[in-house]
Order: C-alpha cells, then sequence, then structure tokens
C-alpha cells in the first residue's frame, strides 16, 4: 500500500476472520479515507453455510453430496448417466460440491434435480446402485418425498446463492449490497411465511435469526454501516423489479415517476430489513419529538456520513475540494444533499443506457463546485469483489 501510494486506495476488503479484521481496522486507522469493508459474497456464502448446517437439511445434503459423488468416482455410472442425458436431452451435467463455496450446494441441488429423471432411468432399470440412498431414485413415494425436501432446500438456498454471483461482478458497488441483502431478506419473507409451506416453525425461526444475524453483521455493524446505506440513497438509478419484490413490505406510490432508491418508502420504515421484528412500543404520556428537518432520518444519516468524510478530504487527505474552503464545502454539502434527494437540477437527469450510477455522478462538472461529485463517486467505486476459493 505504500508503495503504490496510500492516497490512491480507497477501500479495504476482506473477510471477518480474526486477522483480516485486524488488518483491515489498522489500515483504515492509519488512512482514514480507506473504507473498512466486508467481503459481501464471502457473508452471504457464511449465511448460506448456517442454513446448510441446520438439522433439518443436513440428510438432504448429505444425500445429494453422496449421490453425486458416486457419478464423480465411477466411470460406469458415469458413462451410462452421460448416454441417458443424451436420450433425455438433458444438456447440464452433475455439479460437485465446494469445500469453502457454500453456494456450490445449492449449485450442487440444482444440477441433481436437473439430472433426476436420467438418474432414476438408470436406478429403475437397476443399471445402477447408489446403495444407502437407492430408494430415493426409484418410482416411489421415497423418491417424491426426496424431490420435494430438495426442492424446499433449493428454495432457501437460491437468494443468497444469486446473490452471491450477481455481487461477483466486477460493476457491483456499495449500493448494489445493500439492494440485495434486501431482496435476499425479502425473499426469505415470502418463504418462511407462507402458511403453504410444510417446513416446521423452529426451521423458520432458525432461518430467520441466520439472516438477520448476517445482515447485522454486514450492513448494521459499524464501522461499515455508514458506507453501505449513503450508497444506496446515492445511488440514482430505478429499479422497477427491486421495487416490486418489495410490494409488500413497502408502498409503491408512482413507482415509474420515482427517480431513485433516494425517494424508496424504504428510507420512511423503522427498519428496511423485512425479517425484523417490531419492537414492542409502551404508551407514555411523553409525546414523540417531531422531527425538525424536511428530510427523512436515514437522509440525514447519509449526510452526516457524507460530512464525515469531507472532512477526511481536507483534515487528513490534505487535499481541498473545488478549490474550497472547509467551511464552504460543508455548507455547499449540506445543500446539495437536499436537493439531491429532492430531485432538483442537476440532479434531476436519469441513469441511461448502461451507465452506472458513478458515471452518473461523473457527469456533474467538479468546475461547478459540485462538492457531492467526488466524494459520491469514492464511494460508488465498483467493489470488484471476486470469491475464487473453492
Amino acid at each position: 500500500l505504500n508503495t503504490v501510494g496510500p492516497l490512491l486506495f480507497r477501500g479495504i476488503v476482506s473477510d471477518n476472520t480474526g486477522n483480516t479484521r485486524l488488518a483491515r481496522t489498522m489500515v483504515s486507522k492509519t488512512f482514514p479515507w480507506v473504507a473498512n469493508l466486508i467481503d459481501a459474497p464471502h457473508h452471504f456464502q457464511l449465511m448460506l453455510k448456517d442454513i446448510g448446517g441446520l438439522h433439518y437439511f443436513k440428510d438432504i445434503i448429505e444425500c445429494c453430496r453422496q449421490t453425486i459423488r458416486f457419478f464423480r468416482k465411477s466411470s460406469y455410472a458415469n458413462a451410462h448417466l452421460r448416454e441417458k442425458r443424451k436420450d433425455l436431452r438433458i444438456k447440464t451435467g452433475l455439479t460437485s460440491f465446494g469445500k469453502t463455496r457454500f453456494s456450490t450446494v445449492y449449485l450442487s441441488g440444482c444440477s441433481l434435480r436437473t439430472n433426476m429423471p436420467a438418474i432414476k432411468a438408470l436406478c429403475n432399470a437397476n443399471t445402477v446402485n447408489l446403495k444407502a440412498y437407492h430408494n430415493r431414485f426409484v418410482d416411489g413415494f421415497a423418491n417424491t418425498t426426496f424431490c420435494a425436501k430438495l426442492d424446499e432446500l433449493l428454495l432457501i438456498l437460491a437468494p443468497g446463492a444469486k446473490s452471491t454471483m450477481c455481487l461477483e461482478s466486477t460493476n457491483s458497488t456499495v449500493s448494489d449490497v445493500y439492494v440485495f441483502w434486501l431482496a435476499t431478506l425479502a425473499e426469505l419473507h415470502d418463504i418462511i411465511t407462507d402458511r403453504h409451506n410444510p417446513m416446521p416453525n423452529e426451521v423458520r425461526e432458525d432461518i430467520r435469526r441466520i439472516a438477520n444475524f448476517r445482515w447485522k453483521g454486514m450492513i448494521e455493524q459499524l464501522p461499515t454501516t455508514d458506507v453501505y446505506h449513503a450508497g444506496f440513497i446515492l445511488d440514482p438509478r430505478k429499479c422497477l423489479i427491486f421495487y416490486l419484490k418489495l410490494l409488500e413490505f413497502y408502498s409503491l406510490t408512482s413507482v415509474l415517476g420515482n427517480p431513485g432508491y433516494r425517494t424508496s418508502d424504504i428510507l420512511h420504515c423503522a427498519s428496511a430489513n423485512p425479517l425484523a421484528i417490531a419492537p414492542i412500543r409502551v404508551n407514555s404520556s411523553r409525546q414523540a419529538p417531531v422531527p425538525t428537518a424536511n428530510l427523512p432520518d436515514p437522509v440525514r444519516r447519509a449526510g452526516q456520513f457524507l460530512l464525515g468524510r469531507l472532512r477526511i478530504e481536507y483534515n487528513d487527505r490534505k487535499t481541498p475540494i473545488c478549490g474550497l474552503r472547509e467551511d464552504e464545502a460543508v455548507d455547499l454539502l449540506k445543500d446539495q444533499i437536499g436537493r439531491y434527494y429532492r430531485s432538483e437540477p442537476p440532479f434531476d437527469c436519469p441513469v441511461t443506457g448502461d451507465k452506472g450510477p458513478r458515471e452518473w455522478w461523473e457527469r456533474l462538472n467538479a468546475d461547478h463546485s459540485y462538492i457531492s461529485q467526488p466524494i459520491a463517486v469514492c464511494i460508488l467505486n465498483p467493489l470488484r469483489l471476486r470469491w475464487n476459493r473453492d
């Protein structure tokens, strides 16, 4: 870092083990402009690991693991499976389980579900014998039960596994991390609250507990909490699918005319987490404080974070923005935060084409004292998160 130059770095990302977390903290403390960030795909992987480790799913995962291992190690069985796949026009083969990439449980389960007709045909004809799990792959009640359990597992793991793959894009930003967490939690909420789901209540609560624990560790844990929140608000994009996914939890007034996440009803909720349990309020004679600002609390919270980043630019990096003094820059930033939230010019332009949030902010001319531009560009830099361990 010192060789390249610390002023060229804006963030440090790693998993949350003891040594790497300490290293991130030390770097961020030494160079305050370097944001301390947790590896988002890794955190999703940990959530999938925790869910897959529940006793309720243990047997189904072990069956999938042993079945795929059998076909991988037996050249005879593998050859017959390839031929049967050709006959049934099944294009994809079996995917092996990874050691540390826990989303492969989902990918392997999907591959087994796709190849189920071919495996059933081989087992029904006694071409292959899967020993202890053989009865689960022949026609009958055991196979029907196994397929239902497998579908249930894949349904639970799908949101986190798909979010992991999406966030591994080289264009992912801190805003995308926040959005995919909200979408994943909303999907899990749909599943565990479905009254037609035969899953036991204790398993539903375990899933809720795991998801909330990982959400808090990733999004709400200091010192990383505000950067994801601010990135979400600074993202000018409008994602109709995202709004529709959260339809059950937040009203969608004027969706098509909505300028982006900055005016989402999520910002007016007590908690953005759909799985959060509402606190119990006790009646009191004390009246609730009346807000004095015309901005929602989350927007003011993001504004405080941006002001903190601005002061770091002046006091630690010693790099004045737009040639302004610190007090002038602070006053200007406060004004521009409100204008951005209200979508006033020049913050009212839509995101066009394949442009991302960073490109939208870069179009603002820094020479015109858009003090919010360089700070937003730094926050919305692509994270380039990759989870390469297997």
